[in-house]
């Protein structure tokens, strides 16, 4: 049978930093539409959905991606380990492609890049390009994290901590410390291409600085089509303004 590869987008209105900013607007769509609607441009992917908690503080979550037609599933608030492996099992995927819902601009050839290097080199670990580590030069935001399916499976049947239960990827690798967590799992990326090799560029949206950001990136651009690197450019020409 063929394997089934699908994109899991992490989301959640009650963010501790940033509350509601799934649903922010970015010139004529959400945050998170702007993340699913980027996702399912990849070509390895054979499915995408949004994954929320089963709250009533995401009720309005999820009455926005009904009313948007964006496919989604409901799960654990504090267990995500449990959140994706409910998705994943319900759509029968073999390996799982995590992006968070505040990464707006997930590149689909990054994406790709990194779910083609994980099935052909690194199937059995934890393969990422959804921000640096080991010097790749990834800016931070433009990727994905990319596992099996029956991988999480058994880091489920062993979680220790609550840290490990709310951070999938920290059963895997801490982005901070740039540590492997586990022995046993291999932790692989891929170098990105030199032409947009600025790691350091932050496209995810933690705080209302990192918001107006994108606010001012999509003031400039006025549409959605443009990539990472018409985002340096414009990063570039800020900074100089700045200076």
């Amino acid at each position: 049978m063929p394997i089934r590869v699908g994109i899991i987008i992490q989301c959640r209105l009650n963010s501790q930093r940033l509350p509601g900013k799934s649903l922010f607007r970015l010139g004529k769509h959400t945050v998170v539409e702007h993340t699913f609607n980027n996702a399912i441009k990849s070509g390895l992917a054979n499915d995408c959905l949004v994954i929320i908690p089963e709250t009533p503080e995401n009720y309005l979550l999820e009455d926005y991606l009904k009313l948007k037609s964006i496919p989604y599933a409901l799960g654990s608030e504090n267990n995500l380990v449990s959140r994706h492996l409910l998705a994943a099992h319900a759509n029968n995927f073999d390996y799982i492609v995590r992006i968070p819902a505040d990464n707006p601009l997930p590149h689909h050839a990054e994406v790709d890049r990194i779910i083609h290097h994980h099935i052909s080199q690194n199937k059995n670990g934890f393969s990422t390009n959804l921000t640096e580590i080991f010097n790749s030069g990834y800016p931070d935001g433009i990727g994905a994290e990319v596992f099996s399916t029956e991988l999480l499976s058994k880091i489920d049947q062993d979680l220790a901590s609550v840290e490990d239960l709310e951070h999938v990827h920290l059963n895997f690798f801490n982005y901070t410390t740039q540590l492997i967590r586990r022995e046993d799992v291999s932790v692989s990326t891929v170098n990105c291409p030199p032409n947009f090799a600025r790691p350091d560029i932050k496209l995810d949206i933690n705080t209302y600085l990192d918001f107006q950001y994108f606010e001012d990136m999509f003031n400039y651009f006025q549409n959605d089509n443009f990539d990472i690197t018409d985002i340096i450019r414009w990063h570039d020409s800020v900074k100089m303004l700045q200076t």
